[in-house]
């Protein structure tokens, strides 16, 4: 029993890990659909200073990063892109293609990359008026040039708190409950829109 137990969660995780790496940007549109990256290239209808992440599992463990996006107008982000994004809005930046502040929003490890994009943004002379970690597993304290920085916590081991980050323990989730939880994407959103 155990040994068939452990050959279906390998297999489990070969899948999640197969499917965190081919993940790419997206723009959650108004019926919930995701538009590919040469779609959205062309559309104007997300926010340029808008920037959600996922954790490992895609949207399969953090599909409620698709409702903020959603709300936001942002767009979705595998958490292993954040290297990518930053480089990309540096680039849109200096040119002048963004105006308004940074707002960053992530779960999990897609947590640690929010909270990392966002410090070096700050580092870097992008101004960034907000970043939300939910549940993330390693993260760096907040830079204080961020101008607000939210950090929720479940129950669970992984969840960890974020210097620097004003904190909202929720012992009623789970990891995947998170950010699936109407009031804490309500805070998260409120503060992307810059809100208190």
């Amino acid at each position: 029993m155990r040994e068939r137990w452990m050959r279906q969660a390998g297999g489990a995780m070969a899948l999640l890990l197969a499917g965190a790496t081919v993940g790419c940007a997206t723009d959650v549109d108004e019926d919930g659909d995701e538009a590919d990256d040469v779609a959205s290239a062309t559309r104007t209808s997300y926010d340029p200073s808008v920037y959600v992440f996922y954790g490992l599992g895609g949207a399969m463990f953090s599909e409620g990063v698709e409702d903020i996006a959603r709300a936001t107008r942002g767009r979705v982000y595998s958490w292993w892109q954040r290297s990518s994004v930053e480089q990309s809005i540096r680039a849109e930046f200096a040119a002048g293609r963004i105006s308004k502040p940074i707002k960053i929003a992530g779960h999990s490890l897609g947590g640690n990359a929010a909270n990392t994009l966002a410090n070096n943004l700050v580092a870097a002379g992008v101004p960034v008026a907000y970043v939300a970690t939910l549940d993330a597993t390693a993260p760096d304290p907040v830079d204080r040039r961020v101008k607000r920085a939210d950090n929720f916590m479940s129950h669970d081991f992984r969840a960890r708190d974020v210097p620097g980050a004003r904190r909202y323990a929720r012992p009623d989730l789970s990891h995947i409950q998170l950010d699936n939880d109407p009031e804490v994407q309500r805070i998260v959103i409120r503060g992307i829109q810059g809100r208190p």
